[in-house]
Order: C-alpha cells, then sequence, then structure tokens
C-alpha cells in the first residue's frame, strides 16, 4: 500500500459535541491522499462511539484510545508520530473545521515554494453553532525571510496562533522537540518551526476556528485547567513564565541559525520578558518559598 502524503492528527477528550463536524469537513477534502490518526484520551463521553463509527464508514481513519487521560500535550505528541512515514503533518482538534480546498490548497503552496516549512490558511471564528462570528485580516510577518522577525510575530502574539493547525513539512518536524509541557507551549512550538523557515499563507479564509465555551482556552483558564492541557500526571507547573523562557532560550541556541540571527532572537525574547517583568517578579516572589519548602514538607519536618 502506498504511503500518503498527508497524515492529520486529530486528538480529543470529551468532544462529542463537535467532533464528527470536525471528522466530515476532513473527509471531504479535495485532497484525499492522506490518513486520519485519532487518540481519543480516555473520553467519558460519545466521543468513541462517534469514531468508531466513522471509521468503519472510511479505511483512511484509524482510532485509537488510550486507557488514561495523560493531558493533551502528550496526546498531541502522540498523534504526531502516529504516522511518521508521510511527507506532510498537520494536528487537528476536534472542534474545528476545515473548507474542502484546505489540504490541496496549503500542498500546493508548499510545492510552489520549497523554503516554507508549512502552510495555513487565513481564519474565520465561528460560535458552537457554526456561525462566523469574525475574520482574521491581521498582517503576518511570518513570511518574512528574517528569523527574528518571524519569532517576534509569534512572542508579541500579534497573530492568532492558528497556525498551529498549519499543515507542516515532516522533515521540519522532526528537527523541533516534543510538544514541551510548558505555558505557551504552541508559541515554543511555532518558534522551533520559524527558526528553520518562513510560514506560507492561502489568502483564503479555508480554517474555522470554533470559539465555544468548553474549548481549551477557556477550560484551561485555571492554574488546573492549565496544568491539565500541558502536564502529564504528576509534573509540576512552577514558575511557567520562567520555564517558558527557559525554553525558549534554549531553542534559540540549538536553532539552524547563524548567530548574528540568534543575537536578534535573544533581543526579541529579552523585550518578551521585560513586557512580562511583573509577572516574572510575581513568580519569584510567590513561588519561591512554596520551592523550598516543599522538600522539608515531604520530610515531615
Amino acid at each position: 500500500m502506498a504511503v500518503p502524503r498527508v497524515a492529520l492528527g486529530l486528538f480529543v477528550y470529551n468532544g462529542e459535541q463537535h467532533i464528527a463536524a470536525a471528522i466530515e469537513s476532513l473527509l471531504t477534502q479535495t485532497m484525499a491522499d492522506f490518513v486520519l490518526d485519532i487518540a481519543d484520551n480516555a473520553s467519558t463521553d460519545a466521543t468513541e462511539e462517534i469514531c468508531r463509527s466513522y471509521g468503519s464508514l472510511d479505511p483512511r481513519i484509524r482510532y485509537v484510545r488510550h486507557s488514561e487521560n495523560r493531558g493533551a500535550a502528550w496526546n498531541c505528541n502522540f498523534v504526531a508520530q502516529a504516522s511518521p512515514e508521510t511527507e506532510f503533518f498537520r494536528w487537528c482538534a476536534h472542534d474545528d473545521i476545515v473548507d474542502p480546498t484546505y489540504l490541496q490548497e496549503c500542498m500546493d503552496l508548499l510545492d510552489e515554494e520549497l523554503e516554507l516549512v508549512c502552510s495555513h490558511s487565513r481564519t474565520r471564528f465561528i460560535n458552537s453553532e457554526g456561525d462566523e462570528l469574525l475574520r482574521s485580516f491581521r498582517r503576518q510577518q511570518f513570511g518574512d525571510r528574517r528569523p527574528w522577525v518571524r519569532f517576534d510575530q509569534i512572542l508579541r502574539q500579534n497573530h492568532d496562533f492558528t497556525y498551529a493547525f498549519a499543515l507542516i513539512r515532516r522533515s521540519a518536524l522532526n528537527r523541533i522537540q516534543p510538544y514541551q509541557p510548558v505555558f505557551l507551549g504552541d508559541g515554543l512550538m511555532l518558534a522551533e518551526l520559524a527558526f528553520q523557515g518562513p510560514f506560507g499563507e492561502v489568502a483564503d479564509h479555508l480554517f474555522a476556528n470554533r470559539m465555544h465555551g468548553s474549548r481549551s482556552t477557556v477550560t484551561t483558564a485555571s492554574g488546573r485547567g492549565q496544568k491539565a492541557w500541558v502536564e502529564w500526571f504528576g509534573s509540576s507547573q512552577s514558575f511557567p513564565l520562567w520555564r517558558t523562557a527557559a525554553e525558549f532560550r534554549s531553542s534559540i541556541a540549538d536553532a539552524p541559525m547563524d548567530q548574528r540571527s540568534k543575537n536578534h532572537c535573544y533581543g526579541v525574547l529579552g523585550r518578551w520578558m521585560l513586557d512580562r517583568r511583573k509577572g516574572l517578579g510575581w513568580e519569584l516572589a510567590t513561588q519561591s518559598a512554596r520551592v523550598i519548602h516543599r522538600p522539608l514538607e515531604r520530610s515531615g519536618r
């Protein structure tokens, strides 16, 4: 059997409300040369039944149900390596939908411009019922040839982070570290891709990002929710901003860039930390004592 060009990795936990629409939007793509790997993080609703039903109808679907919920970051890494032999990969959320030509247009862009590491369309935002709320017309700088400009675009968040759902070259994906269990883990992933090369953008709004009360950006607003999203069980979220800054710094040091480009990127990171100096200072003031006293508490003193 021939290896498909694209692997779609759909990660899900309790997605019964919207996952059928997400799957159908993928199965109706005009570019049909793909495999759809669905990884279910031990859902407790009807997600399994829905996925198995679609899997029985289309051989391109491979459904895996985990025995326990190990967090979304772990599941993202799982689907990314479920079909490692493909030329391209794309993460898919259970509540987003794509227009029928999305994959074809993104792939055409990557085939035409070989220096691009990924491609994505512009985004429209929809509500729980699928009604359009607004469209993104922000000026993106991901196509800039200077890596520090692309990095600045990511850190300053003058974009909508939906490039985490771009179509990515497998060769570029294989050169970045797994999805890290840190605050802004998606930004870290995008930064490591941006250090490798520019991103491509399809001008049409072919990607629909669903805004609803149970989406991850809402449910992870609390510390406990954030941990459920980025952490596997048993790990810690102490000093989240400092940890993220350290990961960005390590990524810059390891990136395939000349020293001049790295220095510019360190400057971008420094400005990001300066903008968040209050949060960084708050972490030092409130969490240092907790970390110091934790060994004493465990020893029973």
